[in-house]
């Protein structure tokens, strides 16, 4: 897959719930990830969160849309990897294509009852 930029240019203007909300686009998503890492492929492993899980990792409440502009793919190997070391998570999928701040409403009370469980 080649990765192609697409429209970038509301960032910086657009409210982040508003950005990104139009489903899968793995060329941007590849864009993206090149770019944020100046193109050091080398240090993706060392970014990607489900590497820093212990046994004394806490529990994590996962979310994302089931056709969102981050794969599903990110969660689930968080989710076995935590299983891998018997750590409590929940996990959130929801319908449609929304990315993070787009669905917080969806998920705040799920949230809430999570920290409220385990802060």
């Amino acid at each position: 897959m080649i990765a192609a930029e697409g429209d970038t240019s509301g960032f910086n203007s657009t409210a982040s719930a508003k950005i990104n909300q139009t489903g899968a686009n793995d060329p941007f998503y590849k864009w993206f990830v090149t770019n944020y890492f100046n193109g050091r492929t080398d240090q993706y492993e060392a970014a990607t969160p489900y590497h820093r899980v212990t046994d004394d990792t806490g529990s994590m409440y996962l979310a994302n849309s089931l056709n969102e502009f981050v794969p599903t793919s990110g969660v689930l190997m968080m989710a076995d990897t935590l299983t891998a070391h018997q750590i409590p998570y929940t996990t959130r999928m929801l319908s449609g294509s929304r990315h993070a701040k787009g669905y917080l409403d969806d998920v705040w009370d799920d949230l809430a009852a999570f920290f409220k469980r385990t802060v």
